[in-house]
């Protein structure tokens, strides 16, 4: 008689049912999350590096980074039941938080892993940290929103006003005072993510808030509209100390 096969080994992402473990879970999430951060199917040897990167994590002293996600991603696929818009707005934050812990550890798993996903970061300026080209679009895409706010009916999204508006925050961050400063300005992809998030959540006085902080200081400000969902994921996640 042949003996059985020993069945397969199960990964730290396929546990046996009913015995998923806060780990196990959380290693799920997270896949997840880079699934619909990247906007495809992570490959099987993405999937394993990722897998590799969380349990070296949570085998040594960063386990919350990791076991965090278990308290904002069951909220997040709420919040991408609310509409396209929405569900395209969480995208991008994430797209940008991933970018993010990349640039604060070039040399890291993280950004291995960020620059598989979502390929090479365009780098308009460069610097420590980079201006990038998705920083630059934010800053057109947030100059276009609020002169069409102030103007109903008008608009200057146009490719020769977008352009202009690339010069200007190329030279803005050449010239910054301060590396806060600098800072700010590489992060504003993440900051005009966070935005559209609060914006599409907001009532009318909750958006003429979000108007006036952002007229006035390019941020969302913090006597804004709140949104629970969005603090737990940017407190919770790996990147909460930038925040």
């Amino acid at each position: 008689m042949r003996p059985k096969a020993a069945p397969a080994a199960r990964g730290a992402n396929q546990p046996r049912p009913g015995q998923e473990t806060r780990q196990d879970r959380a290693i799920r999430y997270w896949l997840d999350l880079y699934s619909f951060a990247g906007g495809q199917s992570l490959s099987a040897e993405l999937e394993a590096r990722i897998k590799e990167s969380l349990a070296e994590k949570l085998d040594g002293n960063r386990a919350g980074e990791v076991t965090g996600i278990l308290d904002f991603w069951p909220r997040v696929q709420g919040a991408l039941d609310a509409g396209a818009d929405q569900k395209e707005n969480y995208r991008a934050l994430l797209r940008s938080l991933v970018r993010l812990q990349a640039r604060r550890a070039p040399q890291s798993r993280e950004a291995d892993i960020a620059g598989e996903l979502l390929g090479p970061a365009r780098i308009a300026v460069a610097g420590n940290p980079p201006l990038t080209e998705a920083a630059i679009d934010a800053y057109a895409d947030m100059a276009c929103f609020l002169y069409e706010q102030k103007n109903p009916g008008k608009t200057v999204d146009a490719v020769d006003n977008r352009a202009v508006f690339a010069s200007v925050i190329r030279d803005k961050f050449k010239e910054a005072p301060t590396d806060r400063d600098r800072q700010a300005m590489a992060n504003f992809d993440l900051s005009w993510a966070r935005f559209k998030i609060l914006w599409a959540a907001a009532d009318e006085a909750g958006k003429q808030s979000l108007l006036t902080s952002w007229s006035r200081h390019g941020t969302a400000g913090s006597a804004g509209p709140k949104d629970q969902t969005l603090d737990l994921l940017l407190s919770k996640g790996p990147w909460a100390s930038a925040f």
